[in-house]
């Protein structure tokens, strides 16, 4: 049995996980990405997500360096946004919204 992580930077009350539709159907993600991008959602407390790129990578079984690299990518196709960043802290937000144009019927 692998490790369960219970103890998140945010408090939440955890029932399970829900990926919104535009990320579960985006083909342009893979799974790992998809999953990335949910926890990022469920950590969003209004303004942002504040976890840290070694938890984020705890939490999808990939190093933080790993995370980080993701992380830029996804900034880059628009998946993800900034809402604050200084030296030390940043919180990112997931962009379903973006992704609502990667699966529209053309």
């Amino acid at each position: 049995m692998g490790i369960i992580l219970e103890d998140t930077p945010a408090k939440r009350d955890f029932k399970g996980i829900w990926i919104p539709k535009e990320i579960w159907l985006d083909h342009d993600l893979n799974p790992t990405e998809k999953i990335l991008l949910a926890e990022i959602n469920s950590l969003d407390s209004g303004n942002g997500c504040y976890a840290s790129n070694k938890y984020l990578g705890q939490f999808i079984g990939k190093s933080t360096k790993t995370v980080a690299n993701m992380l830029v990518d996804l900034r880059k196709r628009g998946y993800v946004e900034d809402t604050y960043r200084n030296d030390q802290e940043r919180g990112i937000r997931a962009k379903p919204f973006t992704v609502l144009e990667a699966i529209s019927p053309r």
